[in-house]
């Protein structure tokens, strides 16, 4: 919560700074409470608050059961859905609370029943395979100028999206413990913050410059994926950095403050 307030409220301010963001009620609603602007921060607590109820009626159901629910609302959620947008469900393009419900449902399936497992390389080969999919289809969509199209197939409930998480999650799961401790813990502390700095709306503005060339130029589809990947991990690993450096800031203000406390205390003693 912490992070989210500096990262909300630090980034605000350089969007109305640079004219990208509007002074307004909504502007000063997000520099108060930013999880407006960061919704799964409050989809988490509504979880958080529900679970264990959700919990009990997960425990009743059967596997036969369980996987024709897991089928069912895949369907509903993640096709028709997708396809057709039906309002009243609430999922807006799985950015919800009802859509959170619905993740937790399937890691919980994953967690009991191994829903989706499967042997590391071919679990692999299908996140590869879901993951391609999406970037090839956006990459053709913003050829063909439905740019649209091309953000709504990054929504949670494109089905691709989340046969990708569900892989990708497995793969995780399947590393040696030595690994994980010692690669990926290295990296996951500053995840969040990635989602936190290139969502806000003042390093979309920048980040999508080149973006928007891109689009405009007559380039191979074929070189416009490969550039998207590579900006892509360059967008993550530029904002990484930022949160290792705002970690070593925060630190070393954080031992200044004790030493100027602690002398303080030691003078007043």
């Amino acid at each position: 919560l912490l992070d989210m307030y500096i990262y909300a409220d630090t980034l605000t301010f350089f969007g109305i700074v640079f004219g990208i963001q509007p002074i307004s009620i909504y502007t000063i609603k997000t520099l108060l409470f930013p999880f407006y602007g960061y919704w799964f921060v409050a989809v988490y607590l509504v979880i958080y608050i529900v679970s264990p109820v959700l919990n009990k009626g997960i425990e009743t159901l059967g596997r036969k059961q369980a996987i024709i629910l897991a089928i069912f609302f895949t369907g509903l959620f993640c096709v028709l859905n997708f396809v057709s947008e039906i309002r009243w469900l609430g999922l807006e393009n799985g950015y919800s609370v009802m859509f959170g419900m619905y993740l937790y449902f399937i890691g919980r399936m994953m967690k009991k029943y191994s829903f989706l497992g499967g042997k590391r390389l071919l679990t692999c080969i299908k996140w590869v395979g879901c993951t391609m999919f999406t970037a090839i289809a956006v990459s053709l969509s913003i050829v063909i100028k439905q740019f649209e199209l091309a953000w709504k197939l990054f929504s949670y409930n494109q089905i691709f999206i989340l046969f990708s998480a569900v892989f990708f999650l497995w793969i995780f799961i399947s590393l040696p413990e030595q690994y994980i401790s010692e690669k990926v813990l290295m990296y996951s502390p500053h995840m969040l913050a990635v989602y936190y700095i290139h969502s806000s709306p003042a390093f979309s503005y920048f980040s999508n410059i080149l973006l928007r060339k891109i689009a405009d130029s007559c380039v191979n589809w074929g070189v416009e994926l490969i550039f998207l990947i590579i900006y892509a991990i360059i967008i993550c690993s530029v904002c990484a950095l930022v949160d290792v450096v705002k970690g070593k800031a925060l630190n070393q203000l954080e031992d200044r403050l004790s030493c100027s406390i602690t002398n303080y205390l030691g003078i007043a003693k």
